[in-house]
């Protein structure tokens, strides 16, 4: 029996319905880490044969290197920090939920003892994008802190309206793009 499911049967939470991947967009993929991780594992390596080159070096030579190697820890640390969980999953029940870190917690609540709460906001975006809707859904689980996962409207947000309507939460209520950031910052599950 694996993990999710002996959470369930000790919740009590009855057939598995589907299950669901969360955050892809915010957590990144596979290959978006692997090529940050690469990159920087690269600049460390490739960078100090640069400075071992002959020839003489004057103070100011060493500044583009320092900025790199920076720039290598950086996307080195990034692609640790943000793959450390394993995905997101989201396991529904007749009864409840459960959620997966691949790589991390199992936790397991039923429908009616978790206080839910669906969110919609707008980011400012960027030059190329312009500003991006979202819908963030906040689940209060008993005995663990608030969780939040935030989909953008390009991707698909039918798996946050349909976990939400399971909790009983039909309607988003919007929320400015800062109230949605604290909302977020907040409850990273891992």
């Amino acid at each position: 029996m694996d993990r999710v499911t002996a959470a369930a049967a000790t919740a009590g939470l009855g057939e598995r319905r589907r299950s669901d991947r969360v955050n892809a967009d915010a957590e990144g993929g596979r290959l978006v880490l692997g090529c940050s991780a690469l990159a920087g594992a690269l600049l460390w390596l490739v960078l100090p044969l640069w400075l071992l080159n002959e020839g003489e070096r004057s103070a100011l030579d060493v500044v583009p290197f320092v900025l790199l190697l920076s720039i290598g820890a950086w996307l080195v640390a990034t692609a640790l920090w943000k793959g450390r969980g394993g995905r997101w999953l989201v396991h529904c029940f007749e009864h409840g939920v459960v959620m997966e870190r691949t790589r991390g917690r199992v936790v397991a609540a039923r429908y009616d003892d978790v206080r839910a709460e669906l969110l919609s906001f707008r980011t400012s975006g960027d030059s190329d994008t312009g500003p991006v809707d979202h819908l963030l859904l906040r689940l209060d689980l008993p005995g663990a802190a608030s969780v939040a996962m935030d989909e953008p409207e390009y991707a698909s947000t039918a798996v946050l309206r349909e976990l939400a309507r399971h909790f009983g939460v039909d309607d988003a209520r919007p929320v400015d793009e800062q109230a949605a950031a604290e909302l977020l910052s907040g409850s990273a599950w891992r």
